[in-house]
């Protein structure tokens, strides 16, 4: 419902021509549009929307956009190993820290997804942890809640590969919802727990 509704005020600043200051269109706002449709499931509309305003991103932030924006309309249709590539590919290439930041957690949504190796995933996460410490110009808060989701997220994925008891999973429920206002994005943390413990019963 939360979605349809950011869907509907973003498509309503659309039509009214309010997305646009200048003719050009900020980042985040693109973002959030963009965002907004996917959680609605209105993935035409994203992928037409993008297309629509790609001409007026800034030109040297222009092509990073592009790619994380399809990255993000390809992650939310599934299409896990697509959106990987277009996540690294802006990670690798990007001036944008928000962007790098983003990438990295996106790219461990996408690994957790595709079942990839747990040793890889063991190093992704010690790498991204390794960028939020010691490269990222975030605040202290936002590096304590981007470090606590790849935390959580490696901890469910040990539990996922049999790596971790799967009796742990209600202590990482627990940590999760203790440390609700100290971790991003707790929604897809939260399902990942549910599928764990729906298989845990199968």
């Amino acid at each position: 419902m939360l979605g349809w509704k950011a869907f509907q005020l973003f498509r309503g600043l659309h039509n009214k021509g309010l997305l646009l200051s200048d003719n050009r269109i900020r980042i985040g706002k693109l973002n959030a549009t963009i965002t907004a449709s996917c959680h609605a499931k209105v993935f035409e509309w994203a992928k037409n929307i993008l297309e629509k305003y790609r001409e007026n991103i800034l030109k040297e932030e222009r092509g990073n956009v592009y790619k994380f924006n399809l990255g993000q309309i390809a992650f939310y249709q599934k299409e896990y190993e697509e959106a990987d590539n277009l996540f690294l590919e802006v990670e690798l290439f990007t001036k944008h820290q928000s962007y790098s930041n983003n990438c990295r957690i996106l790219r461990l949504k996408c690994l957790y997804e595709l079942g990839t190796d747990l040793n890889f995933m063991n190093s992704e996460c010690k790498r991204a942890k390794e960028f939020m410490r010691t490269h990222s110009h975030n605040s202290e808060v936002d590096k304590t809640s981007q470090i606590n989701f790849i935390n959580a997220l490696h901890n469910l994925y040990r539990i996922k590969k049999g790596d971790k008891d799967k009796e742990k999973l209600k202590d990482i429920k627990i940590q999760i919802e203790k440390d609700f206002d100290y971790i991003s994005d707790v929604r897809w943390l939260l399902e990942k727990t549910t599928e764990l413990k729906q298989q845990k019963k199968s």
